[in-house]
């Protein structure tokens, strides 16, 4: 092929020649030297850049994977394999091991598109993935024509061949935001080099998921080139593209239907429908449509196969030109993330409640923070760590033997848990026994907040509830009133309580055995006064008891 460039002298390569060349004449000699010879691949680019107004980066519409090609480019929300750093960042969150995903089509007459893509998921730090597209028409002859004053030709030389080159070098990251979202980002470097003409741009994607926010389905968002910045001398500007998805499974997983709208800054809208169906473990089929403003572009199928690590797809394009093939392979190599994941998070975790039970609670909280951002799904994590820092932020440790101490962490052990009225009865209870302690009263009193009780004021002032050592004293008088009146289920609750603010309390633990024994429950009562001697094993009441017990079961 020859393209023919009229100059008068000779043709340079330093910055003047680039006006010399003439590129919007180059570009059309370029398209019309083509399409003698596109039998079917150039018109899925053509239409495209109809639609977009043949903005720069259009290259970037040719898609990645023929699985998604098969699915006629429905693969916003489903984006779970490694070419997600094309379709949506964000759902590289769903791949659990390192994989390779590669496409290469030979198109026409030395024209070649090409995609790469590689993920690797970490346990702590999210998914990080990089990918290539490229574009490639070669072996375009240059020449130099030179005419005389009367526009005669006089000199005609081959000044060898040239190509046009346009590339794409993405950086891509994801992350789990909670259960339910995930975050993605795209950096883009592309590149367009037409001999001595090169112009590039830089530009930024984002993307969120949402997934089971209705059993089996995902939606996605995916804005492109939000950012963008042009090096180069061009007056070309990278268009904002926002891409809608939406992914539905059903049949027991086996079907996944999908719908996709795009539309961008200066172009009309397009939409892409299609579904996969998994026949069995290994084998897959799939079709779906290209739809514009004009009806129906494109109309695709394919399948899909796989066994083990390795998986190989086919998609087929019909259009008015005739049909194209595309052929892709991936392969998933490596540990899963979630094994590594899962034990760096138990590891965490582990540490995080071996430290809150002892009551060391800011390292308690940086354990278990730890281990909610390796897994920010952990929903007991989540609601966890919020009051772990309200218990850090006033009392950093409390690891004394005393009952005072016992009091304090038996309160905060039942906030942390969630129970915030019993957490305020222990914990006055742990004031009424430490009422110099300022900082526990402060704790105190933003759990009653949360509770919304009556605040504890400080220590020496009148008390608007009764403080909960009284409150002890007074359930003790209650359940042997009621014990004495034989009503012993309203003594049993009564000992309860006092429990729930004292663990440790014999004497509750003893009239509580005693209601039991009194109601014909002998297993409940033995088992209770048994809790007696593991508090206190030389409890001689209790020992005498159960030795009476022992010897009518003789």
């Amino acid at each position: 092929m020859k393209i023919k460039i009229n100059q008068i002298g000779k043709l340079t390569t330093k910055g003047q020649g680039l006006q010399n060349l003439s590129l919007r004449i180059l570009f059309f000699i370029l398209v019309f030297n083509l399409l003698p010879i596109t039998r079917y691949s150039l018109l899925v680019t053509c239409l495209s850049a109809a639609a977009s107004g043949g903005q720069p980066g259009q290259f970037l519409s040719w898609g990645a994977g023929a699985r998604a090609l098969a699915m006629g480019k429905a693969f916003t929300a489903i984006s779970d394999d490694a070419t997600a750093t094309y379709w949506n960042p964000a759902g590289l969150t769903q791949l659990e091991r390192k994989e390779f995903d590669g496409l290469y089509a030979k198109l026409w007459y030395d024209t070649t598109y090409s995609f790469i893509s590689y993920a690797h998921p970490t346990t702590k730090l999210g998914v990080f993935g990089i990918s290539l597209a490229s574009l490639t028409s070669d072996k375009f002859e240059k020449v130099s024509i030179e005419r005389n004053a009367d526009n005669d030709v006089v000199d005609f030389k081959t000044l060898g061949f040239f190509k046009d080159s346009q590339t794409a070098f993405i950086g891509s990251y994801a992350r789990d935001i909670s259960k339910n979202v995930t975050f993605g980002a795209n950096a883009k470097y592309v590149s367009h080099a037409i001999d001595i003409y090169n112009v590039s741009f830089l530009t930024t994607d984002v993307a969120l998921m949402l997934k089971d926010i209705y059993p089996k389905l995902k939606l996605a968002i995916n804005i492109q080139n939000l950012i963008s910045l042009k090096l180069g001398d061009t007056d070309d500007e990278f268009p904002i593209i926002l891409k809608l998805g939406t992914a539905y499974k059903a049949l027991k997983d086996k079907l996944t239907v999908a719908l996709d709208i795009d539309k961008g800054m200066k172009s009309n809208m397009n939409y892409h429908l299609g579904a996969e169906y998994w026949a069995m473990d290994y084998i897959a089929a799939r079709f779906g449509f290209d739809v514009g403003d004009d009806g129906i572009r494109e109309t695709t199928a394919g399948l899909g196969g796989k066994y083990k690590d390795y998986s190989l797809d086919l998609a087929m394009a019909f259009h008015a030109l005739g049909s194209s093939t595309r052929v892709s392979a991936s392969w998933k190599f490596g540990r899963s993330s979630k094994t590594g994941k899962f034990e760096e998070m138990a590891k965490y975790f582990k540490e995080g409640m071996e430290a809150y039970k002892i009551g060391e609670y800011l390292v308690a909280m940086d354990r278990l923070s730890r281990a909610y951002g390796i897994d920010p799904t952990n929903e007991d994590l989540a609601r966890a760590i919020p009051r772990i820092q309200v218990v850090s932020g006033w009392i950093e440790a409390e690891k004394g033997t005393t009952n005072e101490s016992e009091a304090i962490r038996t309160g905060i052990a039942y906030y942390i848990e969630g129970d915030v009225n019993n957490s305020v009865m222990a914990l006055r209870h742990a004031y009424s026994l430490q009422p110099q302690h300022e900082k526990l009263r402060r704790l105190l009193n933003d759990i009653e907040k949360e509770a919304g009780q009556v605040l504890t004021p400080i220590s020496g002032t009148k008390l608007t509830t009764a403080p909960a050592l009284s409150l002890v004293e007074q359930k003790q008088e209650k359940a042997r009133e009621f014990f004495s009146k034989k009503q012993y289920d309203a003594a049993i609750n009564e000992c309860q309580e006092i429990l729930i603010i004292d663990p440790k309390n014999v004497l509750a633990l003893k009239r509580m055995g005693s209601c039991y024994y009194q109601m014909g429950l002998k297993d409940k009562a033995v088992a209770t006064w048994k809790k007696v001697l593991e508090i206190d094993p030389t409890d001689k009441d209790v020992l005498d008891i159960l030795k009476m017990f022992e010897g009518e079961n003789k």
